[in-house]
Formats: structure tokens, C-alpha cells, sequence
């Protein structure tokens, strides 16, 4: 992101499960921005309930893994980060939250030697290994659950590594991790998407297995035979070290 690296100050964001997508979908290019950019990212869902939590019990909570993108107004961001305002303009946008087919954990693991990768269209725009992470897995969970009760099907995005930039409509967004399912995303115009933004999102009913009720799912994929439903929470904190 062009910031000095941090360690000490770790931040975190929402977005709402409202704006979630599936990896797929073609979606309008969002209002009230000129400069929409993506961020490339590791998500990773909450099979359990974590306060508090030590290393072990961060691991232990984690359900799955998947590919996400974190799609942003960054001129917004930016001017509301420069009058140190929050940053929902600029992060919680319709359709903003993009999410592959989940892999359950105990069928892949975040080895610091898989590589993160995005494409638009035909330019490789982000490339880095999970290696970079500023914080690893069970730091962002150990740090984020000090602060609130983490729960079933919430999510978290672990943060982007360097290459985000801005799209436009007609773009072709595919990114993947090595070993998790790829994601895709369209951008078009707002007229020509609208009913496809609807029908998968209120199409479906399902159980969701880690809260045990039954909603729209949203992130409904399927690993192993159990269907994730949405994010009841999706977390973003600082990224990669670049």
C-alpha cells in the first residue's frame, strides 16, 4: 500500500455480509468513485467461538480458507483516512466483498511459500507469497478476539501485498492462491447487471453447518460436503509487507 510497516499497529475494518459476492459474478462498477481498486487477499472463516484466544486455540478456530478479493473506493478511503474519519465510504461498497469456494483446514495450510497472485484481464497486477504477511494467521486472530468474540461463519480477510491499483468496467479480475480454489470477478456497467446481482444472492436458502440456522447463502460453497453460509462479520486488517 505505499505505508511503512507497522507491527505495532495493527487496524481493522468491516464489511457488511449485505455486499458480498460470490467468485463468478458480474457486477456494476460502484457509485460516487473514480479511482476503484482491488486488493487481492487470503480469507479465512471461524468454525468456532474465540475470545481471548491463545496460538493454539486461533488455529483450532479456524473452519476454512478461501480466495477474496477486497474491492475499495480508495479515493474515498483516502480522504476520509486524511480527516481521520472511518473508512466505510471507501471499504463497505455493494459488491465489495468477493469470495471463492471455501477448503476446509484440514484439507490445505497457509505455508509461507504459496504464492498470491491477481490478474486484470491479462496483466499480472499482484504477485507475493503468503511469506510477506505482516501478521500471520493466528496473530490476527490472537489480536482481533483480544477485542471482541469471534463466532461461526465470521470472516477475515488477511490483508493485500503490493500491485493494487484501479479498474474499470470491462474488466476481467481472476486471482489464486496455490491450492485454493481461483476467484473471478467482471466489472460492467450498472444498468446491464443489476437482476445478476439479485438472483444469486436471494436465490437459495441453506443450512449454514458452522451456525446452524438457516439464511441466504451468500458464501454458500461447498468443502467436503459442508456448505459455509455468509459472514456474519467479514474482518479486514493491515496486509502484506512489501
Amino acid at each position: 500500500m505505499g505505508n511503512e510497516v507497522d507491527r505495532e499497529a495493527s487496524f481493522y475494518f468491516t464489511k457488511s455480509a449485505a455486499n458480498a459476492v460470490l467468485s463468478g459474478a458480474t457486477v456494476p462498477y460502484p457509485a460516487g468513485t473514480e479511482n476503484y481498486h482491488h486488493e487481492m487477499e487470503l480469507a479465512l472463516a471461524i468454525g468456532k467461538p474465540v475470545f481471548r484466544a491463545n496460538p493454539e486455540q486461533a488455529w483450532d478456530a479456524v473452519y476454512a480458507y478461501g480466495c477474496a478479493l477486497d474491492m475499495t473506493r480508495r479515493d474515498l478511503q483516502i480522504r476520509e483516512r486524511n480527516k481521520q474519519r472511518p473508512w466505510n465510504l471507501g471499504k463497505d461498497v455493494e459488491n465489495g466483498a468477493v469470495f471463492a469456494p471455501l477448503t476446509r483446514a484440514e484439507d490445505w495450510s497457509p505455508d509461507e511459500g504459496k504464492h498470491i497472485r491477481l490478474r486484470v484481464t491479462d496483466e499480472i497486477r499482484q504477485d507475493a507469497t503468503l511469506e510477506e504477511l505482516i501478521w500471520k494467521i493466528d496473530e490476527v486472530i490472537c489480536h482481533l478476539s483480544g477485542f471482541c468474540h469471534l463466532r461461526p461463519c465470521d470472516l477475515i480477510l488477511t490483508g493485500t501485498s503490493a500491485g493494487v491499483g484501479p479498474v474499470v468496467a470491462g474488466d476481467v479480475l481472476s486471482g489464486e492462491i496455490d491450492g485454493l480454489t481461483p476467484i473471478q470477478l467482471t466489472l460492467t456497467d450498472a444498468v446491464l447487471t443489476l437482476f445478476r446481482i439479485f438472483q444469486p444472492i436471494f436465490g437459495k436458502l441453506d443450512m449454514c453447518h458452522a451456525c446452524q440456522s438457516t439464511h441466504p447463502v451468500q458464501l454458500g460453497v461447498q468443502a467436503s460436503g459442508a456448505g459455509v453460509g455468509p459472514a456474519h462479520s467479514v474482518f479486514g486488517p493491515q496486509g502484506f509487507d512489501s
